[in-house]
């Protein structure tokens, strides 16, 4: 029934760096958060997302990029050998969560948001 208010834009979703730097304003806040889920009942295979959002240079939308990866207990590091298998995969995500909070939001200043289970 006519008008809604609060919508504030659409959300586009890029899943290239390079494309994602030449559309967002970079003078405005970015945010960066990690979305770690469990994707089989045993365990065995995660699904880690990262997210950048900002604002689109035009002002008009949200602009997010995204990228996934895939852990599973098939191919985990031996640096985490020690502890059930859950904790190593928990610590594994974390530890590759913090790579791409260096490689990706660090070097854009943007703030930290959290890693979500």
């Amino acid at each position: 029934m006519g008008y809604k208010w609060g919508i504030i834009g659409v959300k586009e979703v890029i899943y290239s760096f390079d494309e994602f730097l030449e559309k967002v304003d970079l003078s405005k806040p970015l945010h960066h958060q990690g979305i770690y889920e469990f994707k089989d009942p045993n365990g065995f295979i995660h699904l880690l997302t990262f997210r950048i959002y900002g604002v689109s240079r035009s002002g008009g939308h949200v602009i997010v990029f995204e990228e996934r990866h895939i852990l599973t207990a098939f191919n985990i590091p031996e640096v985490y050998g020690d502890g059930s298998l859950f904790n190593r995969m928990k610590r594994w995500a974390l530890d590759f969560y913090q790579s791409l909070v260096e490689k990706y939001a660090k070097p854009l200043n943007s703030t930290e948001g959290e890693i979500r289970e």
